[in-house]
């Protein structure tokens, strides 16, 4: 090799090329992630080259590079590259390295590694949970929430802290039960967690409670604090002597007092001699909502009184259709006429469907607080005992009920003057607060056209009533206009072309003149058809014949509240807006949706307003912004021709080629005359 050969090849080991990056993306520590990369010798020449890969040690980042000596053209050299990542301090967040490759009498080769370790957190609402005295046999609860704050899904448990047992150290039973004890979060999510302290002997209880996390060192701990109190009762004397009495004489009889030591009052029984314990006993084990702990729950018994009336009321119709099923079968006997299959169908039937369908207390509990009233009531089928703990929570599942509970969403009307973009205010506070964004205009259209309810179809009728008196009245005018045209020239036949004698209104109907521009900037989605079996049209137009169409308040009223019953607007609902089609002015629409509202907790009114400097300035801004764009592109159009070359100008129509043409020729006849 010549000197001056040997002092490029060292030059060009010198040079670096842009970086390739290789992205790991998300990563979680404790994980090994694994990332393929192809080289390919896209030159004419055979090429040699190997990685620098000492600095990579401890940044988690390895590789088994060997050098590759003389790779032929375009052949491929596939290497792998594994991301290991331990830190002793827990570091997380974003880490990268150059790994470069150096060509062998060539330039460096780098690629940047990158990854963000993350690791899986749960943030928790409280850490510390009182629970007030509570009775041996009952339970309290408690709710906290768990949060998922990081980019990647959280697997979490939670259990209560178990300490090794000493030597001849009882098991010590758990107290706190939690509702659901496990699950995933994905990032942003949050999760309603039920304590449960149901105690099993009168004492103070302070335990801690794990949440473990997947993946991660996390460890969060909650304190849980609960005092017990169990039902103390002195019988005095304990043990009763009677003396001794001769057979069918006098009875002998012995007193015994029993004072009550607790806080609160105690109903007791004789297991002997109590026949209402028997059967209540017997309703209790006709009930199938038993935890795996062999454990029901119902709402605390008041002593003196009996179980819940759902319980009682189950048992009575159980007993029922028991006693039907049995006359059935008799009378099937005496008559003879009965097959085999129809006599086993009773036994499948009544008395076992009501144990396959019923779901355990704490499993309803659960449902009601995790997933929301509303929803978890339509799939929960309610058993005895779960109707008994939502009366005893005060939990109304009739439509009046669930009305009232789809109204605790936020309810905001959106209105103002023309030209303050209404629509985007109100898709804006939509998105912010998981509303519904409703237009008034939207919402009752839907309603003629594709509603099914009682409601919609008087609205349907009532719109076909008024487009059937239109179309008579119109009629009745082109009939009399024809006939004094004909009675003015009888001998000059109606010329056909005439706008007035086409029927053409018969297709069309349109709304007020006075609303017409505000419905199509605001309210596009009014446009819609009806007819006898097809729809027509809602056309708006200024030379178009206008027909007023304003249903009654009570019907708008009654759409409304329909439509916010559906599931979106549980969350909340925005109003997009007053001018409406359906109502003769602003006020009226407004008394309409704040009858609509009922009694909703939270309404608000947003009145956008605006000046006309500010509406100047936004026209000149929004001029400028254009001739700027203008300006931009006509610059960016005269660079491209000037850096035009031949073989492109040459490739170009003829039409472009004169164009670009006549331009460089006023460019030149205006640089010579300066």
């Amino acid at each position: 090799m010549l000197p001056g050969c040997r002092t490029m090849a060292a030059h060009c080991s010198l040079v670096k090329l842009p970086e390739y990056v290789l992205d790991f993306g998300i990563v979680i520590p404790g994980k090994v992630y694994s990332q393929t990369v192809n080289i390919i010798n896209n030159g004419s020449i055979p090429v040699s080259f190997y990685a620098h890969c000492k600095h990579l040690t401890g940044t988690g980042f390895t590789t088994e590079f060997e050098s590759v000596q003389n790779l032929p053209c375009g052949e491929t050299q596939t290497f792998t590259i594994k991301f290991d990542f331990h830190s002793p301090n827990g570091k997380t967040g974003q880490t990268s390295i150059i790994l470069p490759i150096q060509l062998t009498d060539g330039p460096v080769v780098q690629i940047k590694l990158c990854a963000v370790v993350t690791m899986p957190t749960i943030t928790v609402s409280k850490d510390m949970l009182l629970f007030d005295t509570v009775q041996c046999g009952m339970c309290q609860i408690q709710t906290i929430q768990l949060q998922n704050c990081e980019s990647v899904p959280c697997q979490w448990s939670m259990a209560e802290e178990v300490k090794p047992l000493k030597k001849q150290q009882r098991l010590i039973p758990a107290v706190f039960q939690m509702i659901p004890c496990s699950g995933v979060l994905f990032p942003g999510e949050r999760v309603n967690v039920h304590i449960m302290f149901r105690p099993v002997e009168g004492c103070s209880y302070s335990r801690r409670l794990v949440i473990h996390v997947s993946d991660s060192t996390q460890q969060v701990f909650i304190t849980a604090r609960g005092q017990a109190e169990e039902a103390r009762l002195e019988f005095c004397p304990s043990v009763l002597e009677l003396g001794p009495c001769l057979p069918f004489s006098s009875e002998s009889k012995a007193e015994v007092t029993v004072k009550n030591h607790s806080s609160f009052p105690i109903e007791f029984y004789s297991l002997e001699f109590d026949k209402q314990y028997l059967k209540e006993e017997e309703i209790l084990r006709l009930i199938d909502d038993y935890d795996e702990n062999n454990m029901l729950l119902l709402p605390p018994r008041v002593p003196g009184e009996g179980l819940p009336a759902e319980l009682l009321e189950y048992c009575s119709q159980l007993k029922d259709d028991v006693l039907n099923v049995g006359m059935v079968e008799d009378e099937s006997k005496k008559d003879g006429t009965v097959k085999d299959e129809e006599k086993s169908k009773p036994n499948d039937g009544a008395v076992e469907m009501s144990f396959f369908n019923v779901k355990p207390g704490q499993f309803f509990f659960s449902q009601l607080t995790r997933e929301g009233i509303i929803e978890s009531v339509k799939q929960l089928d309610m058993t005895p005992a779960s109707r008994a703990i939502a009366r005893h929570m005060e939990l109304n599942f009739s439509p009046e009920g669930l009305t009232a509970q789809n109204h605790r969403g936020i309810a905001i009307i959106v209105y103002g003057a023309p030209l303050t973009d209404k629509s985007s205010m109100a898709a804006a506070l939509a998105c912010h607060y998981g509303a519904a964004c409703l237009s008034i205009d939207a919402v009752v259209t839907d309603a003629i056209q594709n509603g099914t309810s009682p409601t919609s179809l008087s609205a349907k009728q009532l719109y076909h009533a008024a487009v059937a008196d239109y179309e008579q009245k119109k009629a009745a005018e082109a009939a009399k206009a024809i006939e004094e045209k004909t009675q003015s020239k009888p001998t000059a036949p109606p010329e056909s072309s005439d706008p007035d004698l086409i029927p053409a209104f018969l297709n069309t109907v349109d709304v007020p003149a006075d609303q017409s521009e505000n419905c199509c900037n605001n309210n596009p989605s009014t446009a819609h058809q009806t007819s006898e079996n097809t729809a027509k049209d809602f056309c708006v137009g200024r030379n178009a014949t206008t027909i007023s169409f304003f249903p009654p308040e009570h019907l708008l009223v009654e759409i409304l509240i329909e439509r916010f019953q559906l599931s979106d607007c549980h969350s909340g609902i925005v109003i997009n807006g007053l001018e409406s089609v359906y109502s003769q002015s602003q006020p009226s629409t407004l008394q309409v949706v704040l009858k609509a509202f009922s009694n909703r907790k939270h309404i608000y009114v947003l009145n956008l307003s605006d000046t006309y400097d500010a509406l100047k300035e936004r026209d000149r801004q929004q001029r400028e912004a254009e001739e700027a764009l203008q300006k931009e592109i006509a610059e960016r159009e005269e660079r491209w021709q000037w850096d035009l070359d031949q073989e492109t100008f040459d490739a170009l129509p003829d039409e472009d080629k004169e164009k670009i043409t006549q331009q460089h020729l006023e460019a030149f006849r205006q640089k010579k005359q300066r």
